[in-house]
């Protein structure tokens, strides 16, 4: 989910993409299916892959969701990094955290609001997606005026 806001909101922006199938193929095709694999590979090599400039690479270090009695703290965190080929380097890297913390008035009511939200969130199989649309927001409109 959140790899599809973020690529979203660039290419909202104007930047040029590899669509996040294509992306996948390719990967594939040269032995990775997972994000987590690529940090031992050589950003270069997956620039000439992917017939691109620059790498958006996202790690997502928290999304989670915490509920004791009515008090619910969500918290979707990540680092992120934009590589640039013709500088060989990153052009751009940040820490982004977003932190929402509920504590309704009402026990019962807001015991029973958090739990019908949480579960109404992983149902859509989207939890936390406010949260999640609040970090891609932020992160692109951190992202460089480059090749655009």
């Amino acid at each position: 989910m959140l790899r599809e806001m973020i690529f979203e909101g660039l290419k909202e922006s104007g930047y040029n993409l590899v669509s996040i199938e294509e992306t996948d193929a390719i990967l594939r095709e040269n032995g990775f299916s997972d994000g987590g694999q690529l940090a031992r590979v050589d950003k270069k090599e997956i620039c000439k892959w992917l017939k691109v400039d620059a790498i958006v690479s996202v790690n997502v270090t928290d999304f989670n969701e915490v509920m004791v009695g009515i008090y619910n703290k969500k918290i979707v965190g990540g680092e992120v990094a934009f590589w640039l080929l013709s500088d060989k380097k990153n052009v751009l890297s940040l820490s982004e955290e977003v932190l929402k913390i509920n504590m309704p008035k009402s026990f019962l009511g807001g015991l029973v609001g958090q739990v019908a939200k949480s579960w109404w969130g992983k149902i859509k199989n989207k939890p936390l997606a406010y949260e999640s649309s609040v970090f891609s927001r932020q992160v692109v409109g951190k992202f460089p005026g480059l090749l655009r």
